[in-house]
């Protein structure tokens, strides 16, 4: 290697830095619902992936979902394979459509479409919720349920919005355990 040395980005400066604070003092925290509930408990920090993805709960063993919902896993997830998942580089071995069901409907069918998946240990499925282009206010009941019953699957381990090759935010490649 020559005698170059690699430059390293420009830190923030003292003064950005003594401005940020400034510009935040006063602030407080906002709990939402769940957080109030455990207000009593001992504050933990925000947990992170160091991609800006919080913790969904302060448990880690509820997994970690992003901002946006459309990437949740659990710990203990291999970076390598949540970025295979969120490529779309996983074969879906199942898929169902839930387009045109009822909120109830979507979530049984879905109840059944899992317990027969795990039954035949499929590790990776797609499920098309639909981007709700066409409900009320744009925004899917079907996707919202759909999202939050997989959070709460103990055997879910991860669960990404499929490429837009693959129908983009309104399905998502899903990984179960046996």
């Amino acid at each position: 290697m020559s005698g170059q040395q690699k430059s390293k980005p420009p830190g923030v400066s003292a003064a950005d830095r003594a401005l940020f604070r400034q510009a935040i003092s006063g602030t407080k925290t906002i709990l939402d619902s769940n957080d109030q509930a455990n207000s009593n408990s001992e504050e933990i920090a925000p947990q992170s992936d160091g991609q800006g993805v919080p913790a969904s709960d302060r448990d880690p063993a509820k997994g970690i979902l992003s901002q946006d919902g459309d990437l949740f896993y659990r710990a203990g997830v291999q970076k390598n394979t949540l970025k295979k998942l969120t490529r779309g580089r996983f074969k879906a071995h199942a898929e169902i459509d839930l387009h045109g069901c009822t909120r109830r409907e979507a979530l049984r069918y879905l109840q059944t479409f899992l317990d027969r998946c795990r039954a035949e240990r499929l590790d990776c499925v797609r499920v098309v919720t639909g981007k709700g282009r066409s409900s009320p206010g744009h925004r899917s009941v079907i996707r919202e349920a759909t999202l939050d019953s997989l959070r709460h699957e103990p055997w879910v381990l991860a669960y990404s919005s499929a490429p837009p090759s693959d129908g983009g935010s309104g399905a998502f490649y899903v990984l179960l355990s046996f």
